[in-house]
């Protein structure tokens, strides 16, 4: 039985950037995420961006789903620390592991960033990763541009405010 593991992207590991890379390939990728790494790699200093990282209110990150050594899908959060609301969005539609992925970074976005709101952007076409959020909680915003958005907040985050 293969086990599925929730990582961060490390723009300065060979590894995740082999693992990406891969990951392209198989899924008929253009090499933006692979484009991205490297632009950083190249701009910044480990040690540099790491503290831009930590002291920006900013935060973009990329995370990835790994399953038998290969990523099986990545997505991608940019989020504001001090309104506490972040977006999350895959990098594949119609992907059977897209609920997966998206629940695990929404319980990322929560519990490790303190995000009260988390959106996440789906295709109008992933239609089972739609009906799964809905299953889920997850309240149906509407659609905006090309993507139906999704709203998850943290409850006692968010009841706890209204009290005062």
């Amino acid at each position: 039985m293969s086990t599925e593991k929730l990582f961060i992207l490390n723009p300065y590991n060979e590894k995740h950037l082999e693992l990406v890379k891969q990951f392209e390939i198989k899924n008929n990728l253009d090499q933006k995420i692979t484009e991205s790494i490297k632009n950083i790699t190249e701009n910044y200093q480990k040690e540099d961006y790491l503290s831009k990282m930590t002291n920006s209110n900013r935060i973009e990150e990329s995370l990835f789903l790994l399953e038998s050594k290969e990523i099986v899908d990545i997505c991608f959060i940019e989020a504001e620390k001090d309104i506490k609301t972040c977006k999350i969005r895959s990098s594949l539609e119609n992907n059977p592991k897209n609920k997966q992925m998206l629940l695990q970074a929404t319980n990322y976005a929560l519990n490790t960033l303190n995000m009260e709101y988390v959106l996440l952007c789906i295709s109008p076409a992933d239609i089972n990763t739609i009906k799964a959020l809905s299953e889920k909680g997850y309240e149906n915003l509407g659609k905006e541009g090309n993507s139906i958005v999704f709203l998850k907040d943290n409850e006692e985050k968010v009841k706890g405010q209204r009290m005062i």
